[in-house]
């Protein structure tokens, strides 16, 4: 509710600035103080639209679909971002590859947010590869019951974390960009562990990092298997 409140006039704030420029009644010394004005409007409606999916906590939507389907809707969403920042993508699947009973739409916005984190860490020339694979062993900390994963890595060779980012990337509101507000890797590990999976990152400072997300085959009933 309160976030709908301050998003309203905040629309209004930039229809309103908008106009005068259209209308040509912003003089040209005042234009960078305007965009300056614009972009923080942006900022603060795309916290708001974070804050929203932390506390938004709706039903999963389960159904089954392929691993290679989720990774190029990825890979296709932010082809856009690549190609303007110069960095190449691609993807590997094996050839055991099997589907996965997963809420689609909240896989494909995790992954999303992951290839766009990497496509932003990435330098000019540089590659984001995605992978899939499958085991039936996982780290400790996901449910004893569920035996059999696929594991989505997404891989950049960027700057990379330092260790006492890396133990902080998850936490809300942390983050090392200057437009960022921190909830984006919070809400992909929400997503993740409201499927049952994991999520991990592996980074070398000055090298690149690696995400992997641990998905359980099978939809996972939490009652049952803690």
């Amino acid at each position: 509710s309160i976030a709908h409140e301050i998003r309203n006039p905040l629309t209004g704030i930039a229809a309103g600035i908008q106009y005068l420029q259209r209308a040509g009644k912003v003089a040209d010394s005042q234009r960078e103080n305007i965009e300056f004005i614009l972009d923080e409007v942006r900022r603060i409606d795309r916290l708001i639209g974070d804050l929203m999916s932390v506390v938004r906590v709706s039903d999963l939507i389960y159904g089954e679909i392929s691993v290679e389907e989720l990774i190029q809707a990825g890979i296709s969403s932010m082809s856009d971002l690549a190609r303007r920042r110069e960095v190449t993508m691609d993807f590997e699947i094996p050839s055991n590859a099997r589907p996965v009973v997963v809420d689609a739409d909240r896989i494909t916005q995790v992954l999303i947010n992951l290839i766009k984190n990497a496509i932003e860490a990435s330098t000019t020339g540089g590659h984001v590869k995605v992978t899939a694979s499958f085991t039936n062993e996982a780290p400790d900390v996901i449910f004893d019951g569920v035996g059999d994963f696929a594991i989505i890595r997404v891989h950049d060779n960027g700057l990379g974390l330092t260790e006492e980012d890396r133990q902080r990337v998850f936490e809300p509101f942390f983050s090392k960009k200057p437009e960022g507000t921190g909830l984006g890797l919070y809400v992909t590990h929400s997503i993740i562990e409201r499927h049952g999976g994991f999520i991990d990152v592996e980074s070398e400072y000055g090298v690149g990092s690696t995400f992997s997300v641990y998905l359980p085959v099978k939809q996972v009933h939490h009652g049952d298997s803690r």
